[in-house]
């Protein structure tokens, strides 16, 4: 079984030195096989899953062409890894009132 931890940090608590430090090491060699952070639905610099977020909210800034629930579960079932980390400050917004989408990963 695969497990997810979905971090929502609020904003200005760290989340960016978080992402960053995951987006830069989740493929280096015994990171990658224990603990892996999705290159789907990651728009901007820092490496955040911004276009998550915006695909959970239905937001106009939702970027198809970025990934989004579909592209992170297919990334995530085609790897051998058994963890991996989601991250966007944004979700800490995300409520089940917004939501649309099955949260089936």
């Amino acid at each position: 079984m695969k497990k997810v931890i979905i971090h929502i940090g609020l904003f200005k608590t760290g989340t960016t030195s978080l992402q960053r430090f995951l987006a830069v090491n989740s493929d280096r060699g015994c990171f990658r096989d224990c603990l892996y952070y999705p290159k789907a639905a990651r728009i901007d610099s820092c490496g955040a899953h911004l276009n998550l977020a915006y695909e959970f909210c239905n937001s106009w800034k939702f970027d198809s062409s970025c990934g989004g629930l579909e592209s992170i579960t297919a990334e995530i079932s085609n790897l051998r890894c058994k963890s991996f980390v989601i991250s966007a400050e944004n979700l800490s917004s995300y409520s089940i009132s917004n939501r649309d989408l099955p949260l089936h990963i």
